[in-house]
């Protein structure tokens, strides 16, 4: 990360975006290595041999399935390619009886639609799609929020859904006291893109959502970046519906 900018316009001018199709691209190759059994998981079109298991978001999900009986109904908002789907999938068995509904950009739709998904999982354009298949008792965004304009207003759109869970994940956040707009470089050996981004205030999340959820859990998920010689943590929260 790199630069503190006065407005999202000027960071998104020496930017490419997330919608450079690159992305969707090695995304899409990533899923089918797991999906062929060529790689145990991927995160951000990045291939592992061996699980690397979310434990905080995956404690979410198996908590949320529990109090309804083993149904769980996610949208995922962001979910690329349905990379923490799979990773779900393999973790919880099935002894779940699993739909998950993936909220992404037209590229990401398109290209899912060529991949031997399970049925399990469907992708859509906007949220009020993805509620039309049928209403999420849990609500998730993982790495999303930072890369957004108004990332409050994704907040209240996800509230306005009114699922049981909501679980926000993998948000970069400053301990400066006032949010940060910056520009985030992806390592070349991934795919070449930068991002405009947010270093988010932790408790500006938290007050969000508190007129209609109760925060059950906060979390660190064990990643970091570098942004001025200091070290940026990314934190998750689990809350639930008042």
């Amino acid at each position: 990360m790199r630069g503190r900018y006065a407005t999202w316009d000027a960071a998104q001018r020496v930017a490419t975006g997330f919608d450079a199709p690159v992305i969707a691209q090695r995304v899409a190759e990533a899923t089918a290595k797991v999906l062929q059994g060529e790689a145990a998981c991927e995160r951000d079109s990045v291939t592992f041999q061996e699980m690397q298991w979310r434990w905080p978001m995956l404690a979410g999900l198996a908590r949320q399935a529990a109090r309804d009986r083993g149904v769980l109904r996610v949208l995922d908002f962001g979910g690329a390619l349905g990379g923490t789907f799979l990773l779900a999938r393999k973790f919880l068995g099935a002894e779940v009886d699993l739909q998950w509904s993936v909220v992404e950009q037209p590229g990401f739709v398109e290209r899912a639609a060529s991949l031997p998904l399970p049925p399990e999982i469907e992708f859509f354009e906007s949220i009020d799609a993805a509620v039309a298949r049928g209403a999420p008792n849990l609500v998730m965004a993982s790495g999303v929020l930072p890369y957004l304009v108004d990332p409050y207003d994704l907040l209240a759109r996800l509230v306005r859904v009114g699922a049981r869970t909501l679980i926000i994940d993998r948000v970069q956040c400053t301990s400066e006291g006032k949010e940060i707009i910056t520009v985030e470089r992806v390592s070349p050996k991934i795919y070449p893109a930068s991002f405009p981004a947010w270093l988010m205030v932790p408790e500006r999340i938290s007050a969000a959502v508190r007129h209609a959820y109760r925060e059950v859990a906060a979390f660190d998920c064990n990643e970091r970046l570098m942004f001025e010689g200091q070290i940026i943590e990314h934190r998750g929260w689990i809350f639930e519906r008042l």
